[in-house]
């Protein structure tokens, strides 16, 4: 791509609506040798200050030209809307510069509104050294989208494989796909990023299952090929409050029983989805507890009803518990799971059915949508931060999915090499071992500083 320096009007992986050079006279505009001063990349709104001659064919023609630049400062204001489909983008790619980066415009101002002294046109229908402020974010991006496809990954906490995601901060995701490969359509996802920083990635562990923890009142392993086939095989735990209904801890779990070989690169921040059921006529009410010993914190209690396997969002943990002063912090921390029964009639073999809790990583990229009808689901972020869902059946919009839980500030890309995606999927009716689903995102590599490496795009 050859020398530009360009406000765009475009969409994310949507090509340009429109396009003013401001470089060598190609739209009435002739940026100036060492005219183009950007500013600082520090936090909030940063200006880049260019001085330009504005050549027209006459005077009028001079103010059409500015008229038109005025127009993308008017879009870049019109972009914090709701309704408003385009961003306006400063596009910029300099003479050593192998491919071209774009910043997200907020605004800007030109001429006398510059507060700079602006001289009348010349006789030769010119503007010269006339001066124009671009209001922008900090974050530079590269100009096309990146791609990543995992097909098949498993709904109980599958794991697909990161490539290498370059820059100096997260890699923004401007669109993910998620839809359901095999059984009924999935209406419900959690997933997370978590790059090599907490520990060889291939030595996380996911799922972790229920029955690899030591087992409290009134619970004991059972197997069941309807249970995830970690552990023991197809085993799962039963809590039958035979003696105890009351909520009471029915299993703990370490990260040196989830991997006594790894439990230091189980670290990290997670929301615990779980996979529970109850028989017929129960109702429970769960909560997990992390921490040291009996210093603990709570996670709120969650209702469990279904006779099925679901899953259920028990919160956030951190691990280790306590910081990580301790060396032997990771392989003492504790993750209790305590249950009470609030209906149900006491039967052998009768009450709550607990399989494995799905770690879904929260330091690095963490989204969740639900309430999907549709057979295939597009989360959108776009640059400034606006969050929507689409439901999608036969190529036409059915409904909109709810994101609460995803926020743009935390659903980045990790940088680095050897990351992962950590996912759980369900149906309306439940959790089904054999569900499958693929997973897509597109995505742009970001930078503060000076580029060391090289971007396609």
């Amino acid at each position: 791509m050859a020398m530009q320096v360009s406000l765009v009007v475009k969409a994310d992986l949507q090509s340009d609506v429109k396009s003013l050079s401001l470089l060598a006279n190609a739209a009435g505009f002739a940026l100036k040798r060492g005219g183009y001063q950007p500013g600082m990349a520090l936090d909030g709104v940063v200006s880049d200050v260019l001085t330009v001659d504005v050549i027209g064919s006459s005077h009028d023609d001079l103010a059409v030209k500015l008229q038109a630049l005025e127009e993308y400062f008017q879009r870049a204001r019109w972009a914090n809307e709701s309704p408003e489909r385009y961003e306006v983008w400063l596009r910029v790619q300099l003479t050593n510069e192998t491919n071209a980066r774009k910043m997200l415009v907020v605004g800007g101002s030109h001429g006398d509104k510059a507060g700079f002294y602006s001289p009348p046109a010349s006789p030769g229908n010119r503007l010269v050294d006339y001066p124009i402020v671009i209001d922008r974010l900090p974050i530079c991006e590269s100009n096309l989208a990146y791609n990543l496809d995992y097909p098949n990954l498993s709904s109980v906490g599958g794991k697909g494989g990161l490539t290498i995601i370059s820059g100096d901060v997260p890699a923004r995701i401007a669109q993910t796909i998620l839809y359901g490969v095999s059984g009924a359509a999935l209406v419900e996802y959690w997933w997370g990023f978590r790059s090599a920083r907490f520990g060889t990635v291939a030595n996380f562990v996911s799922p972790w299952e229920c029955e690899l923890g030591t087992v409290g009142t009134d619970t004991s392993a059972t197997t069941d090929a309807t249970a995830s086939p970690g552990g023991g095989g197809n085993t799962k735990l039963l809590c039958t409050f035979a003696t105890n209904s009351a909520m009471a801890s029915r299993f703990t779990l370490t990260p040196y029983q989830i991997s006594s070989t790894n439990f230091e690169q189980q670290r990290g921040t997670f929301n615990l989805i779980a996979r529970l059921k109850v028989n017929t006529g129960f109702s429970t009410r769960v909560r997990i507890a992390s921490g040291l010993g009996s210093t603990l914190a709570y996670c709120d209690d969650v209702a469990v009803t279904s006779t099925a396997w679901k899953f259920y969002d028990l919160g956030r943990i951190t691990l280790p518990a306590g910081g990580k002063t301790a060396i032997s912090a990771m392989q003492n921390s504790i993750i209790r799971f305590e249950a009470q029964r609030i209906a149900g009639t006491l039967a052998g073999g009768t009450g709550l059915h607990m399989d494995c809790l799905v770690p879904i990583p929260a330091n690095e990229g963490y989204a969740h949508i639900s309430g999907g009808t549709g057979v295939l689901n597009t989360l959108w972020v776009d640059a400034l931060g606006r969050i929507g869902c689409f439901d999608y059946t036969g190529g036409n919009i059915t409904g909109l999915a709810g994101t609460e839980g995803t926020n743009a500030q935390d659903y980045t890309l990790p940088i680095g090499s050897g990351g992962i995606v950590v996912v759980a999927a369900q149906q309306a009716a439940g959790s089904t071992l054999t569900d499958l689903l693929d997973f897509e995102i597109d995505y742009f590599h970001r930078y503060r500083t000076l580029r060391t490496y090289d971007l396609i795009g």
